[in-house]
């Protein structure tokens, strides 16, 4: 769990991961803010196929709101570049709560 994360301007792919930590609230809700180069962003449903993957662009200064259920039925991650585009930075805001 990395709240700050530089992404290097090489061909890279991270990998989708979903949001199940324990220690984020149940609810959650993540904000990110994306600068540098753009990247596209994906989100794939963890357990259907006929539902059509998304694509979106995160230019310099987007803010990314994903919230509730999206953590628990959705993967996410950034489509893997062909070619090398600049360095990304990422800040990444959560609710995580003490039990």
């Amino acid at each position: 769990m990395k709240p700050f994360r530089l992404i290097p301007g090489e061909i890279e792919l991270l990998q989708q991961n979903r949001e199940n930590c324990p220690i984020f609230a149940v609810a959650l809700t993540i904000a990110s803010v994306t600068f540098g180069a753009t990247r596209v962003f994906v989100l794939k449903h963890k357990r259907r196929d006929d539902v059509p993957t998304v694509k979106l662009p995160l230019e310099a200064g987007s803010v990314l709101l994903m919230k509730g259920p999206t953590q628990h039925f959705w993967k996410h991650g950034l489509l893997k570049q062909t070619k090398p585009c600049g360095p990304r930075v990422n800040l990444t805001f959560r609710t995580i709560y003490d039990r």
